[in-house]
């Protein structure tokens, strides 16, 4: 039998556990509380592990009916949930392509080009590369005609040569 004072350690342990889960907040907060998205995406996950519980709770074998309907009705009233959340962050974020938290198919993180921003691009490209290509021909020929005035070669063209 316990004695006077385990009795009172126990009472005052049930009261300290009472008003630490007073501080806690809600578990999950309403949908209509949430305004960002970052606070929609957040409880997501949690819904989730809440659903992956449930359905194993479902398979177990030792429940009665009723436990297994009440089981089955909190699935169901999660999946809303889940549902409501996700319709959530669609709405406040357009543009998100996928179900968060789910496996998607790979997408480019670059927009395909249309056909007009190519043939624009690669004109710009193609110009230039020649511009930057006849600057180094016009360095290599300044080069090369300095270095002969320091020798004393005289540089003629090719034209000058055959009359």
């Amino acid at each position: 039998m316990a004695r006077n004072h385990e009795k009172q350690y126990g009472a005052l342990n049930r009261y300290v556990l009472a008003k630490e889960r007073e501080k806690l907040p809600s578990r999950r907060p309403p949908l209509h509380v949430l305004t960002k998205v970052e606070d929609v995406k957040k409880w997501i996950p949690d819904i989730k592990r809440e659903m992956e519980y449930t359905i194993q709770q479902m398979t177990c074998k030792d429940y009665s009916e009723q436990k297994i309907e009440a089981i089955k009705e909190r699935l169901e009233r999660l999946k809303r949930e889940y549902r409501g959340f996700v319709q959530k962050v669609y709405t406040l974020d357009p543009t998100t392509d996928a179900i968060p938290w789910n496996s998607r198919a790979y997408s480019r993180k670059r927009r395909p080009l249309t056909d007009q921003h190519v043939v624009e691009d690669t004109k710009r490209i193609l110009v230039e590369e020649t511009a930057e290509r006849n600057k180094c021909v016009d360095e290599k020929k300044e080069e090369v005609t300095s270095k002969r005035s320091v020798l004393g070669i005289s540089y003629s063209s090719s034209s000058e040569d055959e009359t």
